[in-house]
């Protein structure tokens, strides 16, 4: 179950590869409103959306893994209520030093990955930034967020290549 045409481009290729496998399966684009309905009434078999989190584990996952919030299909859309996934949560969001934040939280992901609860297609690292290139801008960025536009400045040279038509040439 979808909701947009984006979502749909994102899963066509896995919906063939489900194919090549003899897994028979159909994408349902639904509306908004549709969709907070089906989820509710737990009348799905896949949802796709994203897993997004935080930097560091934070909370709010326990309303979306924790057997506390099975109930929620707005929340815990799987449904997951498993012993060993609410153990692997309460370490990872417990932990007191980066080693054991480490070690808990790759096991809570294998947890949810070795029970299907979560199927990753796409993963994305960095950030999501598309500039036109008539900015200067310090040479690293700062790992987390893009600086724009506190940190970059106008510069002419950049600019005149973009008019000149050869934007693509050093930066």
């Amino acid at each position: 179950m979808i909701r947009t045409a984006n979502e749909r481009r994102t899963l066509l290729p896995y919906v063939s590869l489900l194919a090549r496998l003899g897994i028979r399966s159909t994408i349902r684009m639904v509306e908004t409103a549709q969709f907070v309905n089906i989820l509710t009434e737990g009348a799905f078999d896949v949802v796709f959306g994203n897993f997004g989190a935080g930097i560091t584990p934070e909370s709010g996952l326990r309303g979306r893994v924790h057997s506390s919030s099975a109930s929620s299909a707005l929340t815990n859309w799987p449904g997951i209520d498993h012993p060993a996934v609410d153990k692997m949560l309460e370490e990872t969001l417990g932990a007191r030093s980066m080693d054991e934040l480490v070690a808990a939280a790759r096991a809570l992901d294998r947890v949810l990955l070795w029970n299907y609860y979560y199927v990753p297609l796409v993963a994305i690292s960095g950030p999501r930034v598309v500039y036109w290139d008539k900015f200067g801008r310090p040479d690293e960025d700062p790992p987390f967020r893009t600086g724009f536009p506190d940190a970059w400045w106008w510069d002419e040279s950049k600019a005149q290549r973009i008019r000149d038509g050869v934007a693509g040439e050093d930066r």
